[in-house]
């Protein structure tokens, strides 16, 4: 009484889980680089500051948002709060598909043998 699943099917699907998991690998990746670009604007931000700091030709403007910019904290972008993107998500989340999909896969085939 097992139905056969259509070929067209299966490509669908899998077409569907590969661009899945691409969008989820790339969103993850680029996310993270964020705050260590940061870090490094930080960095540079303070040494303009080194190096300006009793240059009168360097404006005040410019100083206050150098300090500005010294003092932000890291950026983490997340999912309404929910999930934060950094390096270990995309291995959780990828460890929780890799789990999701065996637990699929044994449900169907304990099914098959009563």
């Amino acid at each position: 009484m097992e139905r056969a699943v259509p070929s067209y099917m299966k490509v669908e699907v899998g077409n569907i889980l590969s661009v899945g998991l691409i969008i989820l690998c790339s969103l993850s990746i680029y996310n993270t680089k964020i705050p260590e670009l940061m870090v490094q604007i930080k960095t540079e931000a303070g040494l303009l500051i080194d190096k300006h700091k009793f240059d009168n030709l360097f404006g005040g403007k410019e100083m206050f948002l150098l300090y500005r910019m010294e003092k932000k904290d890291e950026i983490y972008m997340s999912a309404c709060g929910a999930v934060y993107f950094k390096r270990s998500f995309l291995i959780s989340a990828l460890g929780a598909l890799f789990t999701y999909g065996l637990v699929i896969y044994n449900l169907k085939t304990t099914e098959n043998s009563f």
